[in-house]
C-alpha cells in the first residue's frame, strides 16, 4: 500500500499543532513538526536572538524533509506540522509523491487574524513555549505575518482541506479524520 503524507500547513499559532495532536492519536501516524526539531537544536546547541531562531527554522525544514523521506521510502504514512509556503516547499513535496507513490493530503489551518494574535501573544506570554523561539520578542513581526495570505501549499484543491480552527469542536477533528481516511469531505 502506498504511504500518505499529511501536511498541515497555515500561519502560525494557527492551530496546526492541536489538530496534529488529535489526528495522531487518531491515525496512528508519527507526527514531526518543524517547532519539535528546533526545539531540539535550541536544547543541543542554544539560543540567543529572533535571527538565530530563524536560522535554525531553516535548518530545521531540511532535517524535516529528510524525517519524511526516511518514513516514506519504508513506506509509512506521516503527519507534518509547519508554516509551510508553496513558494518553498511545494517541490519537495511532489517529490515524495513521485519518489514514493505517496498520497499528499494538504490540512490548512485558518483562522481570523483577531483570534491569531491573541494566541500568539498568548503563547509569547504564557512560558510554555521554548524560550528559544524569542516569541515575546515578536509581536511585531507576527503582526505583519497575519496580513500576509497564508495559502495552502499544495495546488490540488481535491487534496487539501482548508480547517478554519477559530473554534476547535469535536465536529472539526472527526471532518479531518474522515478527509484523511477516505478523501472524503
Amino acid at each position: 500500500m502506498n504511504p500518505t503524507l499529511v501536511i498541515v500547513s497555515g500561519a502560525p499559532a494557527s492551530g496546526k499543532t492541536t489538530l496534529c495532536k488529535q489526528m495522531v492519536s487518531e491515525l496512528g501516524f508519527p507526527l514531526m513538526s518543524k517547532d519539535m526539531i528546533k526545539e531540539d537544536l535550541f536544547d543541543l546547541l542554544g539560543w540567543t536572538d529572533r535571527e538565530w531562531s530563524k536560522k535554525l527554522g531553516v535548518f530545521s525544514i531540511q532535517l524535516l524533509f529528510a524525517w519524511v523521506d526516511r518514513n516514506l521510502a519504508n513506506r509509512q504514512s506521516c503527519i507534518v506540522d509547519s508554516n509551510f509556503k508553496i513558494e518553498w516547499d511545494l517541490d519537495q513535496f511532489l517529490k515524495f509523491q513521485t519518489d514514493y507513490s505517496a498520497r499528499l493530503i494538504n490540512i490548512h489551518c485558518t483562522a481570523d487574524k483577531e483570534t491569531l494574535m491573541k494566541r500568539f501573544e498568548r503563547r509569547a506570554n504564557n512560558g510554555q513555549r521554548h524560550p528559544g523561539h524569542c516569541d515575546s520578542n515578536n509581536l511585531e513581526e507576527f503582526r505583519d505575518i497575519t496580513n500576509q495570505p497564508w495559502l495552502p501549499v499544495l495546488g490540488n484543491k481535491d487534496d487539501i482541506l482548508e480547517v478554519d480552527s477559530t473554534n476547535f469542536s469535536p465536529d472539526l477533528a472527526s471532518s479531518i479524520l474522515r478527509f484523511v481516511q477516505t478523501g472524503k469531505r
